[in-house]
């Protein structure tokens, strides 16, 4: 038996492999950096190496066997993942489910110091918490039920179909789409979640837990007065594995009528309780076989514990299959949520269903609950879908200690919490351990970090030039590992999507790499009544002549209230559809009259409340209809039908989303003025809701969508492919968002000479960053072949704008050569290496898990 046990370490011994483990990964990724930057192969479960320059993919890969060592690498992970996306840090809402070695606790009360599960059957710290606000809820669903509820900036590690492990957030899943359509019209699922055993802790178990299964599944448990167990005659091999405390015992009385064994239990155990008594404080005394269920001490204990009882539930209510796998039935449905609780904390995969049975068909008419066993599939559980509620609620995110940065939260799911940041990560510890050394204050060097962190970064915003259209290309080649091609796709891309459209990526089908441009309204609601589809090989609904538009704000309770608006366009040929909340019953006289030629579907409106409203305002202001309001009280027979009616030339439904598209649009005018109108109360707020909810306004009322099919020839070719256009793509969107700086290392280079130094006890931190920031210039040069000093000496005598070409060996103008850099990549690389580096110089102690795996 395994026994978790915590190792603490102090001064030096702690901070030397946790400085290690940084540097490990800082190496690997600052290997990558620059145009002549090294290529790293990369093991991969797919069996294809995947061969990459990609940073923050190099440092997902790396895992380090010391546990201190882990920690280190972990903080630079944390570093680059958060640079490559602001807000990727996991958050859930404060009543979402987190996993300890004792049961669940509510996300609102975990605290740091806190030990909660995590995977591979580890027991972890959380090292610290982060309130993040109000956000919208999303419902991840899993295809065998699970539902995690989390926010677009969740970050999920997921494998793709293809093989690939990534950490992506759950917005990212999205705007890719978790599946797509093969030619045969069968869903293809794109992501897919791991699943993992759950260790707790060593409960006292009074009773054998294989008993206890055998009990919970054929026993009386003392409604008759007595406590027996009922075993029929194929199953008499589970009486040679009862266990039961010293004092007890039974006897077998065979009932041939019935053809089953009667087992009869007797005896006290050394307090003098009988096994009735130990039935009564677990709170299973008096229960039925629709009342049972698995006592929490049970749930949550060792592994070892928890697959006796499973097989003692299985050795009476279930059986195994042809296949080797268990099928378990019961009628309870409180013991069949905690069956299927203890398979997914034992890391089993099953699937289930409720079985209703016919009135009078049986001694009972009560639902059979049945489980099946899986093979599941070998990267884990697919996500089938991701919603988005509309609802918002207060969320937060934890940072555990795994090396993997991965908990269980709701329905035993696993789930989380560039380049530039780990160079600057490694270069600020190795000075700072310097001055540590010197006998300098490490609340000092804290200090002088973060007030010249603080002074760079206005450097930085100040220096920021804004983005015109033909410096896009520039960004996206460099992005992507200097790759011409790419870079003009994805430029073109962005100048198609305009300023407020949307650029997404996704594999081609037919191996080369182009642009599909979609000029469209997207509205993020999808049909719920399967019965409109009309287009089966893909769950779609497709209108795309003279499609007609109705929107109400208002619920339809009776079919004679939007009665004239069907009968207008059935007569006249028209396809509608209708966007509004309707009574179930109106949905059917629809639906039965679809049968009858009728073109129509149904689709809830956007959000809820003002944000309804607002959305429909921007859906009315596209389409040119009107909005049937909340206090519209007449029927819609005296409107003028052309009026009411918005119109599009193309409609397209399916179950997630729904995409109105437009060869014109009717008021170009009026939506212009109102992204206008919108974008000045995105500048001026400072609120970070009211900007992201008007940004995804005037995104949809811009209707442009790019998506960038990737071209490949060789599934290695196609994963590195894939990663260097999501960087890409992730670098023009920030350039867009804060503007571009000198590429190549210069913008933090001249900044380590134009920031004045401050005096002080926190001049030597301040100085660490000063001379930090010059690292990434240096690092290009080195994996160049080229003198780092050499060219900085020569760069003193040009103006700011120069710097070094390491392409063409040269010092050039970095604005006309297009050598830039996002502004955003640079604020952030920095601020997040001085997070890392200041939480590894304040560390003194480290508190680790390590498995002893004697007795003791």
């Amino acid at each position: 038996m395994s026994v978790l046990v915590k190792e603490v370490k102090f001064n030096e011994e702690a901070k030397e492999p946790l400085i290690n483990g940084v540097n490990t990964i800082c190496d690997a990724v600052a290997s990558t950096m620059g145009y002549r930057g090294r290529t790293v192969l990369i093991e991969s479960p797919g069996g294809l190496p995947l061969v990459t320059k990609d940073g923050v993919s190099v440092a997902d890969s790396i895992f380090l066997e010391g546990a201190v060592e882990s920690l280190g690498c972990e903080f630079v992970k944390q570093g680059c993942r958060k640079t490559v996306s602001e807000a990727g840090d996991g958050p859930q809402p404060l009543y979402s489910k987190i996993l300890t070695p004792n049961g669940w606790i509510k996300m609102g009360d975990v605290s740091a110091g806190d030990i909660i599960c995590g995977s591979n059957n580890t027991i972890q710290n959380v090292l610290d918490v982060f309130p993040k606000g109000e956000k919208e809820v999303l419902n991840v669903i899993f295809s065998d039920g699970r539902v995690v509820e989390c926010c677009e900036d969740h970050l999920w590690t997921v494998t793709t179909r293809d093989g690939i492990r990534k950490t992506i957030t759950a917005k990212e899943m999205i705007e890719n789409e978790v599946y797509s359509f093969k030619k045969n019209g069968k869903k293809s699922f794109r992501y897919f979640v791991e699943t993992t055993a759950s260790e707790f802790n060593k409960n006292e178990t009074t009773i054998d837990p294989y008993l206890l299964g055998l009990l919970l599944g054929d026993g009386s448990l003392g409604v008759g007065g007595s406590v027996e167990l009922s075993i029929g005659y194929k199953k008499k091999h589970v009486l040679d594995k009862i266990k039961l405390p010293e004092g007890m015992s039974f006897e077998v009385r065979d009932v041939e009528s019935k053809n089953y064994l009667r087992v009869k239990f007797f005896g006290n155990n050394s307090d003098g309780l009988t096994l009735k008594d130990l039935l009564n404080e677990l709170g299973l005394l008096g229960s039925n076989s629709h009342t049972k269920f698995i006592p929490k001490n049970y749930l949550y204990s060792s592994i070892e514990d928890r697959k006796k009882l499973l097989q003692g539930l299985i050795d009476t209510d279930g059986y195994m299959n042809k296949r080797g796998k268990f099928e378990y039935s019961t009628v309870s449905e409180s013991l069949y949520n905690d069956f299927l609780e203890l398979n997914r904390g034992l890391g089993n995969r099953t699937s289930q269903r409720k079985l209703i049975r016919k009135a009078n068909s049986s001694y009972s008419d009560n639902p059979i609950y049945r489980v099946s066993e899986i093979d599941g599939y070998k990267n884990g559980i697919k996500i089938s879908s991701i919603e988005k509620t509309g609802n918002y609620t207060e969320m937060k995110c934890i940072m555990v200690s795994n090396s993997d940065n991965l908990y269980i939260t709701d329905d035993y799911v696993i789930t989380h919490n560039t380049t530039g940041t780990a160079v600057l990560i490694k270069e600020l510890v190795r000075l700072s351990q310097e001055q540590l050394k010197k006998g300098v204050s490490a609340i000092d060097l804290k200090i002088g970090i973060e007030s010249a962190v603080k002074d760079i970064v206005q450097y930085i915003k100040e220096s920021s030039i804004k983005v015109e259209d033909h410096f896009l290309y520039d960004i996206a080649r460099i992005s992507a590992n200097n790759d011409e091609e790419l870079g003009k796709i994805i430029s073109e891309a962005f100048l198609m999507a305009g300023d407020n459209g949307v650029v997404s990526y996704e594999q081609s089908d037919n191996g080369k790499t182009y642009i599909d441009f979609v000029g469209g309204m997207p509205i993020s609601r999808g049909w719920e009544f399967e019965g409109f589809v009309n287009k089966p090989e893909n769950r779609s609904i497709e209108f795309s002549n003279s499609v007609m538009i109705l929107l109400s704000n208002r619920k339809f309770q009776n079919i004679r209230e939007v009665l004239p608006v069907v009968e207008y366009c059935h007569k006249n040929n028209h396809e509608l559809l209708i966007i509004s909340e309707m009574e179930y019953e109106v949905t059917k006289v629809l639906y039965a009259n679809k049968k009858n030629g009728l073109k129509v579907a149904v689709i809830a409106p956007p959000s809820i409340g003002e944000k309804r409203r607002d959305y429909f305002t921007d859906i009315s202001l596209a389409t040119g209809g009107l909005i049937v309001d909340l206090d519209t009280s007449t029927l819609l027979e005296g409107y003028d039908m052309e009026v009411l009616l918005g119109k599009c030339d193309k409609v397209v439904v399916t179950k997630e989303d729904t995409v109105l598209f437009f060869n014109e649009r009717p008021n170009t005018e009026a939506i212009d003025s109102k992204i206008e109108e919108l974008n000045s109360v995105i500048k001026n707020s400072h609120n970070k809701l009211e900007i992201e909810y008007m940004q995804d306004r005037v995104s949809k009322l811009a209707c442009g969508v790019s998506v960038i099919k990737v071209g490949w020839s060789t599934e290695v070719e196609l994963k590195e492919k894939l990663d260097r256009v999501d960087d890409a793509i992730h670098a023009v969107k920030a350039a867009k968002s804060e503007g571009v700086v000198y590429g190549g290392g210069i913008a933090l280079l001249n900044a380590s000479y134009d920031v004045d130094s401050k005096k002080g006890k926190v001049n030597n931190g301040y100085n660490i960053v000063r001379e930090a920031i010059k690292k990434p210039f240096k690092t290009i040069l080195d994996n160049a072949g080229v003198n780092p000093s050499d060219i900085e000496n020569q760069l003193l005598n040009y103006t700011k704008v120069m710097g070094y070409d390491v392409k063409e060996y040269e010092i050039v103008d970095m604005l006309k050569s297009g050598i830039l850099d996002p502004a955003k990549v640079i604020r952030l690389e920095l601020e997040n290496a001085a997070s890392v580096a200041t939480t590894i110089l304040t560390t003194n102690v480290t508190i680790t898990h390590k498995r002893d795996e004697s007795n003791k």
